[in-house]
């Protein structure tokens, strides 16, 4: 079983198959979304929390080197990756680390 979808290349009588690099987009979207829901603040005016307080200061950190908010949240859908890596590796559940509370505002 191929994991990466192939492509056919045709030029005159040759055929040529091959595989798409960029990887499975379904998948990297998916990805995507969920660092997108853990990473950025959400609910009313009034009461606004981030559901992962740590990919949330993560993301603030990346914001703060100059990062834009789109590479910011590829950097925490990295991290999320190789979180998932990690616990598919040595086959552990995942804890979050002890966190002090964030700065209000």
């Amino acid at each position: 079983m191929c994991l990466y979808r192939t492509f056919p290349y045709a030029s005159g009588v040759s055929s040529v198959h091959y595989a798409n690099i960029r990887g499975n987009r379904r998948l990297s979207g998916l990805l995507f979304d969920v660092a997108t829901l853990h990473a950025l603040p959400r609910g009313t005016k009034e009461n606004r929390c981030a559901l992962n307080p740590l990919f949330h200061q993560y993301y603030q950190k990346k914001i703060s080197e100059g990062k834009t908010k789109k590479q910011a949240l590829k950097a925490v859908q990295r991290r999320l990756i190789n979180i998932i890596y990690s616990v598919m590796k040595h086959k552990r559940e995942y804890v979050n680390p002890p966190m002090a509370r964030l700065k209000e505002g």
